[in-house]
Formats: C-alpha cells, sequence, structure tokens
C-alpha cells in the first residue's frame, strides 16, 4: 500500500528522486578516491572538501573542526572511546535520554574496567536538572555526553547551559553533544560558537540525505586522538576511503537548510498543533514531555487502554507511516527506557507513539490520520 503521509522522520527522512539526481550528477563527474593524486581523485578530493566547506560555512566552524564519519553512533563512540584513551582518569556521565549508541558503550566500557560510568536522570518532562548533573560530577571526570533533543519525545535539553555547568565545576571534563534529531530541525548556525561544547555527533539520513554518513564536530582538534587506525584521511582523525557519495548527499541537504528551515519549521508544527487538538477530546490522550521545550515536528503521546503497537499497525494499514515510541532492535519493540526514566509505568512506556512530522502532508492528511486513532480508540472500548 502506498504511504499517504510519512511522520516518522525522526527515523530519518526519504530520498528524494530529485536530490538522489543531483547526487549522481556530482558523483559521476568526481568518482575517484578522494586521496589519489590523479585527476580523477583531485576532482574527488574538491568534490569532498566542497561538502565540508558548506556544512562548516552553515554551523560557522572551521574546516579543521569537522571530520566526516559514518553517522552518529560513530561519532559518539569515537569521541567516548578517544577521552578513555586520552590517560585521564576513568569517569564518564552520560543522560537517561541518551541515544544506545551512547549508553550502550558506556555500559560496556565499565563492564570492561576501563572507567566508571554515572547515568543523569530526566525529570518528569524530560529534561536534564543542573543540580543532578552537579553532584555527579567529581575531579576524576573525563566525559559528560548531553543529547540536544531526544528522539522519543522531542524534548530539548538546554545543553548550553549544561555544559557551561560542568565547566564551571570541572573544566578538564569533555562535554560531547548528540546533535543528531537537531541539525536540519532547530537552527544551528553559530550554536557551538563560545559555548563550552567540546564536540558534537551529526547524521545526515535525519535530513534527506543518503544513508551510511555523518559528522564528527570537535572544538579543538588536538584533544581526541584517532580510534580508527590506518590511513591519513579526515586530518590523521579517522581512517578509511571516505563515503565520498554520502558526503556529497550531506553538503547537498545543509547547503540548502538555511533557506528552507523556516519554512520547513512553520510546516511542521501546524502539522502537529492540528493533531494534538484533533486527539485533545480523547480522555485518555496523554502527550510525553515538555512541550514547551520540543522540537516543533514531534509528539510522543499514549492512550490509555490502547496498546501503542495496534496504534501503529492500524496507522500503517491506513497509509500512515509513524513508529512505536519504545526503543527498537532487530524489530524487537520494548518498553521505552525514556519514558521510565521519566516516571511512566512499564505499561505506559511499552504502548507509546511517536509522530514526527515531515515537509509532506497537510491537515487533511493529518485529520485523517487523527480519524484512525479515533476509531481505534472507540472499538477498544469496552
Amino acid at each position: 500500500m502506498n504511504t499517504t503521509l510519512y511522520a516518522d522522520a525522526n527515523a530519518g527522512l526519504p530520498v528524494t528522486a530529485r536530490h538522489l539526481n543531483q547526487v549522481c550528477k556530482r558523483l559521476l563527474a568526481a568518482d575517484g578516491n578522494p586521496s589519489s593524486v590523479h585527476a580523477l581523485g583531485r576532482k574527488a578530493r574538491i568534490a569532498l572538501e566542497e561538502s565540508r566547506r558548506d556544512i562548516c560555512n552553515y554551523l560557522k566552524i572551521t574546516p579543521d573542526q569537522f571530520i566526516f564519519t559514518s553517522g552518529g553512533t560513530e561519532s559518539n563512540n569515537l569521541v567516548m572511546r578517544a577521552c578513555l584513551d586520552a590517560g585521564k582518569a576513568p569517569h564518564i556521565v552520560y543522560t537517561a535520554g541518551d541515544h544506545p549508541s551512547v549508553r550502550t558503550t558506556a555500559t560496556r566500557l565499565q563492564e570492561q574496567g576501563l572507567c566508571r560510568v554515572d547515568k543523569l536522570p530526566l525529570d518528569r518532562d524530560g529534561i536534564v536538572q543542573q543540580a543532578e548533573l552537579s553532584q555527579l560530577l567529581s575531579t576524576d571526570t573525563v566525559l559528560v555526553c548531553l543529547t540536544h533533543a531526544n528522539s522519543e519525545t522531542g524534548v530539548i535539553n538546554d545543553v548550553v547551559a549544561l555544559a557551561q555547568r560542568v565547566k564551571e565545576l570541572q573544566p578538564q571534563a569533555h562535554v560531547h553533544c548528540d546533535a543528531v534529531q537537531t541539525l536540519g530541525k532547530l537552527d544551528l548556525r553559530g550554536f557551538f560558537n563560545d559555548t563550552a561544547i567540546d564536540s558534537a555527533a551529526f547524521s545526515a539520513h535525519k535530513l534527506g540525505a543518503l544513508k551510511g554518513c555523518g559528522g564528527l564536530y570537535v572544538k579543538d582538534s588536538h584533544v581526541l586522538p584517532a580510534q580508527i587506525s590506518g590511513g591519513s584521511q579526515e586530518q590523521q582523525r579517522r581512517a578509511g576511503t571516505e563515503n565520498l557519495s554520502g558526503i556529497i548527499s550531506f553538503g547537498l541537504v545543509i547547503a540548502a537548510l538555511e533557506e528552507q528551515l523556516p519554512r520547513w519549521q512553520q510546516h511542521v508544527h501546524q502539522l502537529k498543533t492540528v493533531l494534538c487538538t484533533e486527539l485533545a477530546d480523547i480522555p485518555a490522550f496523554v502527550v510525553h514531555g515538555s512541550q514547551e521545550h520540543c522540537l516543533p515536528n514531534t509528539v510522543s503521546f499514549h492512550i490509555e487502554g490502547v496498546r501503542g503497537e495496534d496504534l501503529v499497525l492500524a496507522l500503517d494499514l491506513a497509509g500512515f507511516a509513524v513508529s512505536s515510541g519504545s526503543a527498537c532492535s532487530s524489530g524487537i519493540a520494548r518498553s521505552s527506557r525514556v519514558l521510565m526514566a521519566m516516571g511512566y509505568e512499564e505499561s505506559v512506556a511499552g504502548n507509546a507513539v511517536r509522530v514526527s512530522f515531515t515537509s509532506q502532508g497537510d491537515r487533511r492528511a493529518v485529520v485523517s490520520m487523527a480519524a484512525v486513532i479515533h476509531s481505534l480508540v472507540k472499538n477498544s472500548t469496552p
């Protein structure tokens, strides 16, 4: 069945035919190895550096502060492992709302005896509080991982203020920001300038670029030693032949972002408002997390007495692509760790639904989506 409305942006945006044609056109003109010295290799290097330039110009950082990776997971891992290799006392702090690439990595590093870890709690709104952060910091803290916006709830943390607090108490600690869900959804132009944030992770497919490419901002290029050794690619900080097609794609979407973002934000916020308004008359409809500090396109909710799996399936059959609010791995749905960290019961955390709108769709489509939900709720009521 054709999808009437794709509303799973936080998982990734589909590649458009127009974008794919643009990528192919540039790639065919420069499909060499960027490390080769012959003409085709030099063309590939130029294409790669043009993409880096476009990304860095948008973020208002310098080219030596940005390296290409395979995505947010690798970027997070590179920072976490590099901080331990720096020879400092091994204490890592991460938040209960962090992506598994942070949470699982921290746990495994501790199991291997390479560090000890502490987990920052979330309040009922899904926000990290400075007071709890301050209590966990110690003189041997080498790394604090902060998520800018949570992928499930869309809740935005004030990572600038949190990072500043870390530096006030423990200036030696490296502050890493997972910005995978905010690049392309919030205006990050100059966001990292004059802040205490030392590094940040990005993922290209969250913006509609090809999958398998991402980036890592590092304020000081000498702080983090390379974790993937081999060739001298990416300023000797990430060896391996670069993913040229993904990098070209990443640069293209970023180059268009400044013009497109304000319209996108307005559009998806309108769709989100329509959905919440249409569902507001359902007494058991509950939205999770702060709506004051939230991505404009994201709403996480549950309806008491209705299984989240049933909602997702019913919407899918009707042509609406949304996701379970629970964390999924290899197709296995589990209760959301994020919602449980916010104080919700496991029964709620296992029945949440996440809707994350894209530029696709209009009010009529969202009203139709709400009608499907109303119908399921009515049929589920004893």
